[in-house]
């Protein structure tokens, strides 16, 4: 009789390993906000200078994830991945008061939402292309005239598209451009790194975050890029100690440097500073 129970007890042990749910190889709670870096050993590195003749970044390694049981799964748990990239004017590392453009301007007749051309006093002083303020929103633009600015995006990521009175301020920026976006839903967005050694880290597998975007950048340029990524709980990296998502894309609280910013969660490898070097000039 004893020696029946032990081969039964021993079965039911056996079939009770069998039968219990196998815990996954590593997977994230609810609420944990995403991690990932875009600076690393196998990329680029702070302070890398890409040649002159660099007009795109195609590639970029690194890691943005949630964790999961496998590649799909990791995919179920995030919503987006997005790259941002602000040009550092002065070559030192570093986005602040020091890179804003410095040629402003005033309104010369009534700015009305959805409309794609401001008619301004003047546009001395501006580049071609950039980024400007009015009251609270920002917009973006590609083309200037002597008294138009042209080409214009409206209400530009946490703002929004408004109507803006005759003689009101024009006040040019340096913004964070998002140069790379994707649903992360394997078409083509997957996430990266998923496999880390245990819930929270940052250590699995790096790979291209980029998966077939392409970044434009231009010779004599030094520019910073951020990684900003969410989950489908609405968590971010950019989150404060508090919880608290502290995105901005333009102004004093989107400042930072190569190490990135507390205040903003941004971890020193979610952010890479990178040069491209000055076309050498020819002479007769």
């Amino acid at each position: 009789m004893k020696f029946t129970r032990r081969v039964i007890s021993s079965l039911l042990a056996v079939l009770l390993v069998f039968t219990m749910p196998v815990a996954p190889a590593y997977g994230w709670h609810d609420g944990v906000p995403p991690e990932g870096h875009i600076e690393t050993a196998a990329g680029y590195q702070d302070g890398d200078v890409l040649p002159a003749a660099t007009t795109t970044i195609s590639t970029l390694m690194g890691t943005f994830q949630k964790g999961g049981t496998d590649q799909t799964n990791a995919n179920s748990v995030m919503d987006d991945r997005g790259i941002f990239m602000a040009w550092d004017r002065n070559r030192d590392g570093e986005i602040n008061h020091l890179d804003e453009p410095v040629a402003n301007t005033t309104l010369s007749a009534q700015l009305t939402a959805g409309v794609t051309t401001a008619s301004v006093v003047s546009t001395t002083g501006w580049a071609e292309s950039g980024w400007f303020v009015c009251e609270d929103e920002l917009i973006k633009y590609t083309g200037i005239t002597g008294t138009t600015i042209t080409n214009l995006v409206r209400g530009v990521y946490e703002t929004d598209d408004a109507t803006h009175a005759t003689a009101l301020g024009v006040v040019q920026t340096n913004a964070w451009d998002r140069v790379a976006y994707g649903d992360v839903d394997g078409s083509p967005i997957d996430t990266v790194g998923w496999d880390s050694s245990e819930t929270g880290a940052d250590d699995g597998t790096e790979g291209d975050v980029l998966q077939g975007e392409t970044i434009t950048v231009v010779a004599g340029r030094s520019y910073l890029l951020k990684l900003r990524i969410k989950d489908t709980s609405g968590n971010t990296n950019n989150e404060d100690g508090g919880s608290v998502d502290r995105w901005y894309s333009y102004g004093p609280d989107s400042y930072t440097d190569v190490d990135g910013d507390a205040g903003q969660g941004l971890e020193d490898d979610e952010v890479l500073w990178i040069r491209i070097n000055k076309h050498r000039r020819r002479y007769p």
